[in-house]
């Protein structure tokens, strides 16, 4: 009888589980700094660095690399394939499109959005992250309001629901460049949306 009841119990907590996904956005033709994810640092490129701490991460289910479907980005799929990680190509400038999808086509509950310029992200940093957003069930969950943390460690971790309302609100091509800029503008109660925010100390 008590096999039976543990059983059930770990069938309905796995059932219940959250599937916490990590997307990495990369593309060829930064305006700032073209094929920054390719350059070496040591004998890895910027993008393998990411790759190889995030995999590093205890909670993390999945990584995904979300490029553009544009000619020179392909070298960014072939690196994914190389490094065992998952991809996914959508529209170059719309970037918040392109997270919807590639989370949406991959079942994540939970996004963590990382930058593929971030070559020294911090992943039990990220893991306490997830813990704080799991634990305050929050909606929004982010290093770079009220910065405490050096610039080449942030995240921002969302939920997928979150994101589904933003990309269907939010219509202006300027923040849907930026993923999270409406989010972050409306990270305090809105007609929309209310976000839970909890920002690291």
């Amino acid at each position: 009888m008590a096999g039976e009841i543990l059983t059930s119990a770990s069938i309905k907590m796995k059932s219940t589980k959250k599937k916490i996904v990590a997307i990495v956005q990369a593309r060829m033709g930064a305006t700032r700094l073209p094929n920054k994810v390719l350059m070496k640092i040591g004998t890895k490129t910027t993008l393998q660095h990411v790759i190889d701490r995030l995999k590093k991460s205890k909670l993390i289910d999945d990584i995904i690399i979300a490029t553009s479907k544009k000619e020179r980005d392909k070298e960014i799929v072939n690196m994914a394939k190389k490094f065992g990680v998952n991809y996914f190509v959508g529209d170059e400038l719309d970037v918040l499109k392109r997270f919807y999808c590639a989370a949406k086509k991959n079942n994540a509950d939970v996004i963590i959005r990382i930058p593929s310029d971030e070559p020294f992200i911090d992943p039990s940093l990220v893991d306490e992250g997830i813990k704080m957003h799991m634990t305050h069930q929050n909606d929004y969950t982010s290093t770079i309001i009220n910065r405490k943390l050096i610039k080449g460690l942030d995240f921002e971790i969302f939920n997928f629901k979150v994101l589904e309302k933003i990309n269907l609100l939010d219509q202006n091509p300027s923040s849907r460049e930026h993923v999270t800029a409406y989010m972050i503008s409306y990270c305090q109660y809105s007609s929309h949306i209310y976000f839970l925010v909890f920002v690291f100390n």
